[in-house]
């Protein structure tokens, strides 16, 4: 894996270490798959998404790497949505003071 890799990985541990020890293992595999379509995605962007026909110049249509762009898109969308889901659900809160507050004031 090259650097920028290698940071955005380091990036989205960092983003899931709230995240309970359990949990975080089941969506590592996640976060090593979403750094490798944000780089491949990268690289279909770089490559012409339409084709203009040569006979006529109004007639175009989509290219294979626009079609693997959607494709893979979509792939990665879903990725996301998986690893905010168990951000939002599964994450471990540290106690803020208010809460500890809480704690040692509760009557019974």
């Amino acid at each position: 894996m090259a650097k920028k890799e290698d940071e955005r990985l380091t990036k989205l541990r960092e983003i899931c270490a709230k995240v309970d020890e359990d949990k975080a293992a089941v969506i590592e595999p996640l976060l090593i798959d979403i750094v490798f379509m944000e780089k491949r995605l990268e690289e279909l962007r770089q490559l012409p998404q339409i084709e203009v026909s040569k006979k006529n110049k109004c007639a175009q249509r989509a290219t294979a790497a626009a079609k693997q762009y959607k494709e893979r898109m979509q792939s990665y969308v879903n990725a996301l949505k998986i690893v905010q889901t168990t951000l939002s659900r599964f994450s471990v809160e540290e106690a803020d003071a208010f809460d500890v507050w809480l704690q040692e004031n509760r009557q019974g």
